[in-house]
């Protein structure tokens, strides 16, 4: 017996009301951990992927099992799309659209916007909304009797669908979506168990610079006394560590090659200094040199473990140096820079 009455689309509304429920508890309400979690994933692995099954396929399955498609009096022939599809196909490859769109919707916000959780949450949920609206007035274009009605019942369409699940003919969508819904559940539970692999590194760095002073060359400094030199270090290794902070300073010369070498240098410092995993601790190192002159190089080193017996750059976890002026002899001026030189940035390379 067919129905005339425009049956009320709530699967659609419901899949509009959980899109906007999840940007408010992420982005206003700012829900972090499990629930989190829970709120995001029916955004991630369903709605999209269901709104976009439902613009497919507005129609539901009739129940005489035809779908008279040529029937112009039911206007068919201009919607391809109006073959029905059961309540549980549609859930099935909702998931599977689903797994389609999103990793779509984060290559081209690659091109366009950071790749960020916010970006991603809010472009998810603009192809979900739009897709939905899209769905609802396709379905609102078909007669009524031949519109999808959710049902939360098992019955949902299939029960008198001629080409049942044991039919010959539908075997293999039942059987794709079998596999894809299995395939689903494996990598979720894989992402759920093994933890993801981050990258673990640290970074030294010149934390701030005194006022009235260049960056490139702090200082001058006087000879034999002492003065403080900023020094930051951040932490993303996943453990709290202890580092060893070893400060030189160095006169170098360019040797034919073109290449610096040390041909003198005194130790300004060594000292640890913890750090908590995820942060980062500035402390100001206390150096007091004695050497002299114009081209010196300030250089501090970064070891997580052992020091080795002679310091460098060659075998510190990381490292940094400014050219510096040490007073209290011959004004020397430094040398032309080179592409040596000018590694004052802290250092972000992973470790091997």
């Amino acid at each position: 017996m067919s129905e005339s009455r425009t049956p009320f689309p709530t699967d659609l509304l419901l899949v509009v009301a959980l899109t906007l429920l999840a940007d408010a508890a992420i982005l206003v309400a700012g829900v972090s951990g499990t629930l989190r979690i829970l709120i995001g994933l029916p955004l991630i692995l369903v709605l999209p992927g269901y709104a976009m099954v439902s613009a497919l396929y507005p129609g539901r399955i009739p129940e005489d099992g035809a779908h008279d498609r040529d029937d112009p009096k039911k206007g068919l022939r201009k919607l391809p799309g109006n073959y029905g599809m059961s309540g549980v196909e549609r859930i099935g490859l909702s998931i599977v659209a689903s797994l389609a769109l999103v990793p779509f919707v984060v290559f081209v916000l690659n091109f366009v916007w950071a790749l960020e959780a916010t970006p991603i949450l809010l472009g998810v949920s603009a192809l979900t909304l739009v897709l939905a609206v899209v769905a609802l007035v396709l379905r609102l274009l078909l007669p009524a009797e031949r519109q999808y009605r959710p049902s939360l019942g098992m019955r949902t369409d299939s029960a008198s669908h001629t080409g049942s699940l044991g039919s010959g003919r539908s075997k293999i969508p039942t059987i794709f979506l079998a596999v894809s819904l299995l395939l689903v559940a494996a990598s979720a539970g894989f992402a759920a168990t093994v933890p993801p692999q981050s990258e673990e590194f640290s970074a030294l760095y010149y934390a701030s610079v005194p006022t009235g002073q260049s960056a490139e060359a702090p200082g001058p400094f006087a000879a034999g006394q002492s003065a403080a030199v900023p020094i930051g270090i951040n932490n993303e290794e996943g453990e709290d560590v202890t580092y060893t902070v070893v400060g030189e300073l160095q006169r170098v010369e360019q040797a034919d090659n073109g290449e610096l070498q040390v041909v003198e240098e005194e130790e300004l410092l060594r000292q640890e200094i913890s750090v908590a995993d995820g942060e980062n601790a500035t402390q100001n190192l206390t150096v007091e040199p004695t050497l002299t002159g114009g081209n010196l190089r300030m250089a501090f080193y970064l070891y997580k473990g052992d020091v080795p017996e002679n310091p460098s750059a060659d075998n510190a976890y990381r490292s940094i140096h400014r050219w510096v002026t040490v007073n209290g002899g011959g004004d020397i001026e430094p040398p032309a820079a080179t592409s040596q030189q000018l590694s004052t940035q802290p250092v972000y390379a992973r470790p091997s």
